[in-house]
């Protein structure tokens, strides 16, 4: 029902403040890191220096970010996994977020419909089908974007482009 909730408010532009990206970043790494204290789970930052800032709302964002690395994470259980979570800039327009995995990976027959509700590739993990769905429309409520590339076997690379404050997000 939370899930369910959040997939209907996540259009809604409120609460926007100025963020530091570094911010939601470093408050996610702590709020999963029991989770990513899994043995054989390699977990590296890259952060660029100088990130600009960006207009959002810092508990949607963080939502967002948490998701990402719920789901990285899942997708390496048993096996020795390699966790990236990294941020900088295109430009003076854009703060680009990657989380990058090397787990079991996405068919390119699914990479369409991962963002649509209630779709799961999760059948042993007894998924909702409602995280990607819910953080593709908190992305788009920011002006911003979101995607998947993905190979079977070698894992997953999700890349959130948002709008920087100087770049014209405070027009959005």
């Amino acid at each position: 029902v939370g899930k369910m909730l959040l997939l209907s408010e996540a259009r809604q532009a409120n609460g926007f403040a100025e963020l530091r990206p570094t911010d939601w970043l470093r408050d996610a790494l702590n709020e999963r890191r029991n989770a990513l204290q899994t043995p054989g789970l390699e977990v590296t930052e890259q952060v660029a220096p100088s990130l600009p800032s960006v207009l959002g709302n810092h508990a949607q964002l963080l939502h967002v970010l948490c998701e990402l690395i719920d789901n990285a994470e899942k997708a390496m259980r048993g096996k020795p996994g390699k966790l990236l979570v990294a941020l900088d800039t295109l430009g003076e327009e854009l703060v680009r977020l990657r989380v990058i995995d090397n787990g079991r990976g996405i068919a390119k027959e699914h990479l369409e419909q991962v963002f649509e509700p209630f779709f799961t590739t999760k059948e042993d993990w007894h998924g909702q089908g409602l995280g990607l769905a819910v953080a593709y429309r908190i992305i788009e409520a920011h002006s911003g974007s979101i995607k998947l590339d993905s190979k079977p076997g070698e894992g997953t690379t999700v890349t959130v482009l948002l709008p920087t404050k100087r770049g014209g997000a405070h027009l959005a």
